[in-house]
């Protein structure tokens, strides 16, 4: 970042910037690794001059005489310039025996580059647009100097979240989007986590998910979808550690549309059986049943220091 408008408060929430960048998937997008980098080493001195208790504009002739003209006609604009660089061109207010940022207005860093272009309530940003750099860009409301209410975080000119946030983390509706614009997720947020309801999508924008999230993964129950849209698994879903998938449930073996083909009920494990579980044909008569390990019926005794160490307790 050349600039900052989140003022010295940006520093003691830099791990919740974190938190917010991480929840992408990396590997989908690193890009947003690339932002957190740009971010978290480029931190805004105490001096910023975007906080208005840390640096006040400085006040000459030129402007005194500008801001006694708006006061007078109610009408144009000022520009305030600071110490540290960077100038306020727009709406301002006396307030206290001070002069600040109130109504519209735009921020600039040393070089000329606009940061914020909005709303400005009593020195602080209310709503606008908060350019980070070339790439990315804020659009939405503020509390302080937090994103909070609704807003749009955007890649170019792609979005990457829409929705309600708080305290500068996605908090209560939104949806996450895939770089190809397609819709990634939609549901409840808890601290920049999916948490709650939700529906997940494959990268084309087929319904992948629909169920229950805790703390950013798949939990309770839920149903997972084929790409073309039938039902591939409804039942108990728990996404342990990074990868791992536990479920009970009914799995079908094959896209069905009518749910008619071969499926299995029982216990999964990344997408294997595993565990207590049964297979059954179009019919209903019994295939296979017993206990399963990675895929495969165990012959004989059940294997109980695998099949105990891998699937949790529902």
């Amino acid at each position: 970042l050349t600039s900052s408008i989140i003022g010295k408060d940006y520093i003691i929430h830099c791990p919740n910037i974190l938190e917010l960048l991480l929840n992408f998937d990396e590997e989908e997008r690193p890009d947003f690794i690339t932002l957190y980098f740009q971010v978290f080493t480029d931190l805004p001195a105490f001096s910023d001059p975007l906080h208005p208790q840390i640096s006040p504009p400085i006040i000459d002739e030129k402007t005194l005489a500008s801001i006694k003209k708006f006061k007078e006609t109610n009408a144009g604009q000022v520009t305030l310039y600071y110490e540290q660089g960077g100038k306020y061109v727009g709406k301002v207010m006396e307030y206290n025996g001070q002069i600040i940022r109130h109504g519209h207005g735009c921020f600039y860093d040393p070089k000329d580059n606009l940061i914020f272009d909005g709303i400005w309530h009593q020195d602080f940003p209310k709503n606008g647009i908060y350019i980070y750099n070339e790439d990315y860009r804020y659009e939405g409301t503020w509390e302080g100097f937090f994103h909070e209410g609704k807003g749009v975080l955007y890649f170019r000119d792609s979005p990457l979240y829409e929705g309600d946030w708080q305290n500068f983390k996605y908090h209560g509706y939104g949806k996450l989007y895939y770089e190809n614009g397609n819709l990634k997720y939609e549901g409840e947020f808890k601290l920049s986590m999916k948490h709650g309801t939700g529906k997940s999508y494959y990268p084309d924008g087929s319904l992948y998910h629909v169920g229950f999230y805790k703390e950013g993964k798949m939990n309770d129950r839920g149903t997972i979808y084929w790409p073309d849209g039938n039902i591939n698994f409804e039942g108990e879903i728990l996404v342990s550690g990074i990868d791992n998938i536990f479920m009970k449930g009914t799995f079908y073996e094959e896209s069905q549309p009518d749910k008619k083909g071969n499926l299995y009920v029982g216990e999964l494990f990344n997408n294997k059986y595993h565990g207590k579980g049964a297979r059954y044909d179009s019919k209903g008569n019994t295939l296979d049943s017993g206990d399963w390990y990675l895929g495969e019926l165990i012959k004989g005794e059940p294997q109980d220091r695998i099949l105990t160490a891998v699937i949790p307790t529902y």
